[in-house]
């Protein structure tokens, strides 16, 4: 397994696997499918390259295929930029199984901790997630609070956890 960070000549591979997750874990992502596929090959090419001390987004590849992918974005104001939010968390699901979330979060959180000036890292996660749940808190988040029906996908709802890991 190969951990990088993606740039814009990753757009496309992206494209497919992050249309996959929206498909198939509706409840994972606040991005519904329609409003993501109505970006651009060059909208989504221009938001995948790492911003220097903001964002990033690392993929997991497996015989060179992308199978997962994390990203990490610094908040910019600067009351708030001592923290980060982790999002978009998705592994295929051919490759579940394997340690790819956990190697996607620790080499995000490797790379993270050298932002100057970041302290923590906070993430929101569906109650429904139960492995990512396991995975976040064997990384080192801690749980701080829930909120209640939240997410709404169709006529159905979500809480989130809210997760905190202090660098």
């Amino acid at each position: 397994m190969e951990i990088r960070v993606l740039d814009a000549n990753d757009a496309a591979e992206f494209r497919v696997m992050r249309t996959e997750a929206l498909r198939s874990e509706p409840f994972a992502f606040g991005m519904d499918i329609e409003t993501f596929l109505a970006k651009s090959e060059d909208e989504l090419r221009s938001q995948l390259p790492p911003v220097e001390s903001i964002s990033f987004t690392v993929g997991a590849f497996i015989d060179g295929k992308l199978v997962g992918s994390a990203g990490l974005f610094r908040h910019k104001m600067i009351k708030f930029r001592h923290g980060a939010e982790l999002n978009a968390v998705y592994v295929a699901s051919s490759a579940r199984g394997k340690g790819v979330g956990k190697a996607l979060v620790a080499a995000l959180i490797e790379r993270a901790r050298k932002f100057d000036g970041l302290e923590m890292i906070s993430l929101t996660v569906t109650h429904t997630q139960t492995t990512a749940i396991q995975m976040y808190r064997n990384a080192g988040f801690e749980t701080w609070g829930k909120s209640h029906r939240t997410l709404k996908v169709g006529d159905e709802y979500a809480d989130f956890e809210h997760m905190t890991l202090v660098l």
